[in-house]
């Protein structure tokens, strides 16, 4: 069954990209959000304030449900965790400096992410769920005269998906290594946790209930009274209780181990001339000695290997090709633009749920080679295009059936809307990673396409609409699609 979420917010929240514009401004509206599965009203501010170099844009929101009542888990102060977690969910993005300064911060949605060449992690994003997940990402990046460096925490309110460190290193002035390492400390953070408690929603009887988790439990004082007044005392209640025919939630969060992956890289880069330069890397995946595969078997260790990359610059277009090689166990740019939404998955074996993570899907692929490439560029300055492709030949394993083939492709597009009148947006992407054929169009989880289109109505009004698909596993092992629509009118003060 296919998933709508449909918001109708006359909010201004940019889902997929950041501020426009980083002149003092203030936006405000009125909409509705579904949230716990309620209907609420929503009325909202949303100031830009640039001072200097910083950047800050601030999402002030407040939700009402038909009573008036506020929705109150937006602003819990009951404890110094809870307060914390209701300020920073009203940061939309902290910014100082640009991406090509050699000191650059950006604080909260993060998007189109890449470490080093993009081995481990390339075109990561934290916000494909936003605003019905709201993540304070953090993305730091410095360059001294010979010693670069950057660092990625995905989310710091909650478990972030990942955390990256790089450390880059100039030998000469056209030559320079750099080791990154990138982690997901626990991919079971990634199931859905709606009240935030101790259990995630697929183990949880009430899972909107922060203070209740067992039906069982719920009950508890009723059978102590019937054990009391009916039970022989020789029995002990609590071995008694928990043989009763009930609901008992035997989900135990802390004796339940952390499911992490490690990756680590290193590379070189040799700078030709200012348009032309080559590289190599490699890179490893190495999951934690609790990570179980889909045969039930512990995971084991993979590596990549880019013997020879090239990055050209010619007019308005940057190309970048690569030869890639890689063990069992491994697939290139495991922290992709999806990761989020598929690092951990429900799906259904037999009468029981389970859950699997990203890393446990690693057994599926075998020893492959082949190449990569990627285009960024303009075409006369009305359309521009960031497309990338992966064909790789060798042994892959789908389903325990032997496949020769794994490619990959995404990419973006938008149109100068300065050309356009009355539009002010207009973009366009699609994404599907590690399958036989990604154009033959059959979705996986790996899958994402949407657009976005923005009208201006006036000078202080515009209309966007906004539409993303992804897809996930459903309780029944079927892939199922996640629509997100946003329709959104903007108000300009």
């Amino acid at each position: 069954m296919t998933i709508k979420l449909i918001l109708l917010i006359l909010l201004f929240s940019t889902v997929f990209s950041e501020p426009d514009s980083e002149t003092t401004s203030m936006t405000g509206g009125l909409g509705s959000i579904t949230r716990n599965g309620e209907l609420y009203n929503q009325i909202a501010l949303r100031p830009n304030i640039p001072i200097g170099k910083f950047f800050i844009g601030l999402d002030i929101y407040f939700n009402f449900n038909s009573n008036g009542e506020i929705f109150t888990s937006d602003y819990d102060f009951s404890s110094f965790k809870s307060g914390s977690r209701s300020i920073l969910d009203k940061v939309r993005l902290i910014k100082y400096g640009n991406i090509e300064d050699d000191f650059h911060i950006t604080l909260g949605n993060l998007n189109n992410i890449t470490v080093g060449n993009g081995i481990l992690v390339n075109n990561y994003s934290n916000s494909l769920e936003y605003p019905s997940k709201r993540k304070l990402g953090i993305n730091v990046k410095f360059q001294l005269e010979k010693l670069g460096f950057q660092f990625i925490c995905s989310d710091f309110k909650y478990d972030p998906g990942l955390v990256s460190l790089r450390s880059s290193y100039k030998i000469k002035s056209n030559f320079d290594i750099g080791i990154s390492v990138a982690a997901d400390m626990d991919q079971y953070a990634g199931l859905t946790n709606s009240d935030q408690d101790s259990y995630p929603d697929i183990y949880d009887h009430y899972p909107y209930e922060s203070h209740k988790w067992s039906e069982a439990e719920e009950s508890r004082y009723s059978w102590r009274a019937i054990y009391d007044q009916y039970i022989n005392s020789d029995i002990d209640f609590e071995d008694w209780f928990q043989n009763l025919p009930i609901n008992h939630n035997d989900y135990d969060p802390d004796n339940t181990n952390k499911n992490s992956i490690l990756g680590t890289s290193i590379d070189l880069n040799y700078r030709i001339n200012k348009n032309l330069k080559l590289f190599s890397q490699v890179a490893s995946l190495l999951p934690s000695r609790n990570s179980i595969n889909f045969n039930g078997q512990k995971s084991e260790y993979g590596y990549g290997f880019v013997p020879l990359g090239v990055k050209y610059d010619f007019g308005n277009f940057r190309f970048l090709t690569e030869y890639r090689y890689n063990s069992n166990n491994f697939i290139f740019n495991y922290w992709d633009r999806s990761y989020e939404v598929n690092r951990v998955i429900v799906v259904s074996e037999g009468d029981s749920l389970k859950t699997r993570t990203k890393e446990s899907s690693l057994i599926d692929y075998g020893k492959m080679s082949g190449f990569y490439a990627e285009l960024n560029g303009s075409i006369a300055n009305i359309l521009f295009i960031k497309t990338s492709y992966t064909s790789m030949k060798g042994k892959r394993l789908i389903n325990f059936e032997n496949q020769k083939y794994n490619k990959s492709f995404s990419s973006v597009l938008s149109f100068n809307t300065q050309i356009i009148p009355k539009l002010t947006e207009a973009n366009a992407f699609y994404q599907q990673n590690n399958v036989p054929n990604p154009l033959n169009f059959e979705f996986t989880e790996s899958t994402i396409y949407g657009y976005n289109l923005g009208f201006q109505i006036s000078n202080d009004l515009i209309l966007f609409y906004k539409s993303s698909t992804n897809f996930i596993f459903n309780q029944e092992g079927e892939i199922e699609p996640i629509n997100t629509i946003l329709i959104e009118t903007q108000f300009i003060f």
